[in-house]
Formats: C-alpha cells, structure tokens, sequence
C-alpha cells in the first residue's frame, strides 16, 4: 500500500517550526522531542520545510497513551461532548 504522508508532515512541521522559534522548551513538552531537536526544528528554513514535505512516510507518531485513545474514540462515537472536553484537559495538564 503506498500511502503520502508528505502533505500531513509539512503541515505539522510547519507548525512545530513555528512553536519551536517562539518557544523551545514548549515546544519540547508538546512533542517529546528532545531540547536539541525543537532548537533544530526552529532553525529549519520554509526550503528546508519544503525538502522534508518528499518524505511519504508518516514522521510523527500519536503522543497520548492507548487508553486515551479508546476513552476519546467511545465519547466521539457516543456523542459525549463533555467527556471529549475532560480528556482535551487532561492532555493539556499534562503537558
């Protein structure tokens, strides 16, 4: 199966770029990055961002935990809006 991430990956790496040039020390909380990596990620040019974009395999893996997972998958199929906004919390808190 070839399946394109590069689009999906541009987009996020764009956005890490970002985060990484205001602030590298969230930007290493949010990810699970180690520090070294969010200061080179900030340090990527939009070519640099660009050249990544020809990778086709997924460069990011799902950061919370498989019961989180399952918890947010049940609410959003039945429709428990306020379970979805207590586990969105507790991701963010843990941070």
């Amino acid at each position: 199966m070839n399946i394109d991430f590069s689009q999906i990956n541009l987009q996020y790496l764009i956005q890490v770029n970002q985060l990484a040039q205001h602030d590298p020390v969230l930007t290493t909380a949010i990810t699970g990055i180690p520090d070294e990596t969010a200061l080179l990620l900030g340090s990527l040019t939009p070519g640099d961002l660009t050249r990544l974009s020809l990778i086709k395999s997924p460069l990011l893996t799902p950061h919370p935990a498989p019961w989180w997972w399952a918890r947010i998958f049940a609410a959003l199929r039945d429709g428990r809006k306020e379970e979805i906004k207590t586990l969105l919390e507790q991701t963010a808190t843990l941070l």
